[in-house]
């Protein structure tokens, strides 16, 4: 399975970036069908945020106070690019006329993972117009903010529960694995240390023997 951290998307023109993940699907889909005999792959979900760093968003001309508005457009236009044979998109900072985009995505739908601080505003974007929250590494009790997910989720009218992923910022205990599994958290995510390899694959099997899966 392939997988990817925080796509700055705001950092990115959305129709370039939305041949790169359709062009990543599918050659994905090519190395594992030929090394595994697999069908196909699938892409984990990108997770994006909406940019924290000012000066970074004003060098790509994105304003601050639309980052929101810049984003939604980027995933509508690439959207559209992925699922239509002849697409096009007018926004207030997207648009083009008829095109054409290929490859397509493997995947119906490519699950759109918002990471970011854990608030009513953020919880509305998401419940509108992506399909999960991915935590930032200085969240530790985050199950009143997963209640509020999930009920910005039913006050927009979405059916099922939204994609949660907690990316791990302390050593939690199984009182706390049990309670995400218990509030629908679907992955926990560790980061690994930026160290020499030997390191790091000692901090995996720490890990793993930790999880009891080493």
């Amino acid at each position: 399975m392939l997988a990817q951290a925080i796509s700055l998307s705001l950092h990115r023109r959305g129709v370039h970036y939305a041949w790169v993940i359709a062009g990543v699907t599918f050659l994905a889909m090519l190395t594992t069908s030929a090394a595994l005999g697999l069908p196909g792959a699938m892409l984990q979900p990108l997770s994006r945020e909406f940019g924290w760093n000012t000066d970074e968003l004003e060098d790509h001309h994105v304003p601050a106070g639309r980052r929101r508005t810049v984003l939604r457009e980027y995933v509508e236009a690439m959207r559209a690019l992925w699922t239509q044979e002849e697409a096009s998109y007018t926004g207030e900072f997207v648009s083009f006329g008829p095109s054409w985009a290929y490859p397509k995505p493997v995947q119906a739908h490519i699950p759109l993972i918002i990471g970011a601080g854990g608030g009513p505003k953020t919880f509305r974007w998401i419940a509108r117009h992506a399909d999960g929250w991915m935590t930032t590494p200085n969240q530790t009790d985050i199950s009143g903010q997963i209640a509020a997910l999930k009920t910005a989720w039913t006050d927009e009218g979405r059916d099922g529960i939204p994609d949660i992923r907690v990316l791990i910022a302390f050593r939690p205990d199984p009182d706390d694995l049990v309670a995400w599994a218990e509030a629908g958290v679907s992955e926990l995510i560790w980061g690994v240390p930026d160290k020499a390899e030997d390191e790091v694959l000692a901090s995996l099997g720490r890990l793993a023997g930790r999880l009891g899966i080493g």
